[in-house]
């Protein structure tokens, strides 16, 4: 008889093995779980840091929104304040009464227009920026817009330093010209701003030559007569102008701004009403006049010349140094100068900085001297003497050509600009400036 084995143990046993297997098959799905879940949370945190944080997220977006609605209501308070100054019912804007109101906001005024009439450019919290036009509408000032430079702020400077010397993109109209410049690498420099030499009393600003004009971006004289060729590429004199008669002298120069730049010397001919037809003015008058030299004229320009004059000089040097450098008229042949604010006076004298390149040009390489468009008086009847800027600093008189041992064959011509009162400089990164 066989016995019946009970083989309840190893269904148990089987069992068992089944659902430990089955364990640790649910064990692998929830690890798997786990990690898909964090993943997931990772990236709806992402989202999340994106939508409050990102550039159009909620905080930022937030931000904007209090900067426009500080924005709107500067720009309120501005219109209030143009309204307030309109004077009656003409609607012309009273300029105190809207700075004034302007002030009475905290906002800051910076005065673009000629003799501070608008535009203005008005700042609040160094931040909002919004610009006045002359007809009194408002115009938001995009904060990325170069900076712009008037007349009136130049003038308004007490470093001149920061504007007169820097270069000025300008191109002039004569394409022959300009080719010519450009070969010779000849740039244009801030040397004056002011209302002194303008008739109208409106602000003019004036650019110098970086360097001599090469000889074929000489003009012909009125009468087609060309200067003298000297013993460099770049200078010239005026023997063949003069000899050839083509200017009388300073009844040839006409017009009262030009004048203004010999104020006094004219001012002398006028109290002895008198003209001067000496050589030295007619060599003068060749670097006035205006007509010639108007291949040199430009975006804003009113007109060119030659060189530049004394007085134009003077005007620009004081102010960058603080010297005390006159000029004075007592004689037909022309000015004196003095170094000392007038107690001493001479035909020459060592006064400007060789290292400042605006007013000298410590180099032969290209010519020793400027021209100067101004009569010198050195002595009694002579008549022949103008000045120039020497290469060593000196101001100095020669003669118009190689007259007892003089010699005009290396002196060269830095022609001047003057930009007109509407002009306005945009300033470059490099810190230089383009006309507007």
């Amino acid at each position: 008889m066989k016995l019946k084995v009970n083989t309840g143990n190893q269904e148990v046993k089987k069992n068992t093995q089944k659902i430990e297997k089955y364990r640790k098959q649910n064990q692998g799905i929830t690890l798997i779980a786990l990690v898909v879940t964090i993943v997931v949370l990772l990236i709806l945190a992402g989202i999340t840091l994106v939508m409050v944080l990102g550039e159009n997220g909620i905080i930022n977006q937030a931000k904007i929104a209090k900067e426009k609605q500080k924005e709107s209501e500067y720009l309120d308070q501005l219109s209030i304040a143009v309204i307030n100054s309109k004077v009656n019912t003409s609607y012309n804007i009273n300029l105190d009464t809207l700075e004034t109101q302007i002030n009475q906001i905290q906002g800051t005024i910076e005065k673009q227009g000629e003799d501070e009439n608008l535009p203005w450019a008005v700042t609040f919290e160094s931040e909002y920026k919004f610009r006045i036009e002359e007809n009194g509408n408002i115009a938001k000032i995009d904060p990325n817009e170069k900076e712009t430079v008037t007349l009136q702020k130049i003038i308004k400077a007490e470093d001149k330093s920061q504007y007169y010397g820097k270069y000025v993109e300008y191109t002039v109209q004569d394409s022959k010209i300009q080719q010519s410049l450009e070969t010779a690498d000849i740039k244009w420099r801030i040397f004056y701003a002011g209302n002194d030499f303008s008739t109208d009393g409106r602000n003019k600003l004036y650019l110098m030559a970086s360097d001599y004009v090469p000889y074929e971006a000489l003009p012909a004289s009125s009468k087609g007569t060309l200067p003298n060729k000297g013993d460099t590429s770049r200078a010239a004199y005026f023997k063949n102008i003069v000899d050839n008669g083509d200017y009388k002298g300073s009844e040839n120069i006409t017009n009262k701004e030009l004048q203004k730049l010999n104020q006094k010397f004219f001012d002398y001919l006028a109290s002895n009403n008198t003209a001067s037809s000496y050589a030295n003015m007619q060599t003068v008058a060749y670097m006035l006049d205006t007509n010639i030299w108007n291949g040199y004229q430009g975006k804003n320009a009113d007109y060119a010349i030659g060189a530049p004059t004394v007085e134009l000089l003077f005007r620009s040097y004081n102010q960058i140094y603080q010297t005390d450098y006159q000029t004075k008229v007592d004689a037909m042949q022309g000015y004196r100068i003095s170094k000392d604010g007038g107690q001493n006076w001479w035909y020459q004298y060592p006064m400007l900085d060789i290292n400042d390149s605006l007013y000298v040009i410590a180099s032969d390489k290209n010519a020793k001297s400027c021209w100067i468009a101004s009569p010198a008086e050195v002595d009694e009847g002579n008549q022949k003497y103008i000045y120039e800027i020497h290469l060593d600093g000196q101001i100095a008189c020669i003669a118009y050509y190689n007259w007892n041992g003089n010699n005009p064959y290396n002196k060269g011509f830095r022609p001047i600009i003057c930009l007109n009162s509407s002009t306005i400089l945009e300033k470059q990164e490099d810190g230089n400036f383009k006309i507007k």
